[in-house]
């Protein structure tokens, strides 16, 4: 039973406060001592400050660092998952928001702009400044099990985001771009 977060390891990823809320969530209630946290994602800059958050809050045992990890693994890591969370301070659009609404996942989320405008109300969405709004959202998911209805709108919302359609609309702009310039 794994929480996964797929993200690059740098300071807007905000890991430091998703590790201080697992650690609640894990000390705290003796029925998630065996919950994993697994990341995969590179490492940036500030990741030694990521790792040294794992030590100093004594969860070690249950945060697991996959760096990078190849597309179809991701797929597979997040198809057996509980749920994906990204409590992110900062994003531009969240792809792996879109990837886990298009395998039935449930997530929790910031609260950010970008990631309320993909996911509308088909998330849990988290203040990323607050470890207790994190600790929250990982109850939640991790208590509840009537997730049926968000899940299948996100699946839904998330078919939008083809390739194809994002070609057509990419087009779309360059002929609008085209006639008016012409």
């Amino acid at each position: 039973k794994y929480l996964y977060a797929i993200s690059s390891i740098q300071p807007r990823k905000n890991y430091i406060n998703m590790i201080k809320s697992f650690s609640s969530v894990v000390k705290e209630n003796p029925n998630y001592q065996d919950i994993y946290l697994v990341i995969t994602g590179s490492q940036l800059w500030d990741t030694d400050k990521v790792y040294k958050a794992v030590r100093d809050y004594e969860i070690q045992e249950n945060v697991i660092f996959l760096g990078n990890t190849p597309d179809e693994h991701v797929a597979i890591l997040l198809k057996g998952s509980m749920a994906y969370i990204n409590v992110s301070l900062e994003e531009g659009f969240g792809l792996p928001v879109l990837e886990a609404m298009a395998s039935k996942k449930p997530m929790i989320i910031s609260n950010i702009p970008t990631f309320k405008e993909l996911a509308e109300d088909n998330a849990i969405y988290v203040d990323p400044n607050s470890t207790s709004s994190i600790k929250e959202g990982m109850l939640k998911v991790l208590c509840e099990t009537c997730f049926d209805e968000q899940i299948d709108d996100a699946y839904k919302l998330s078919q939008k985001f083809t390739w194809e359609n994002t070609a057509k609309k990419t087009l779309q702009v360059i002929k609008n771009v085209y006639l008016n310039k012409y």
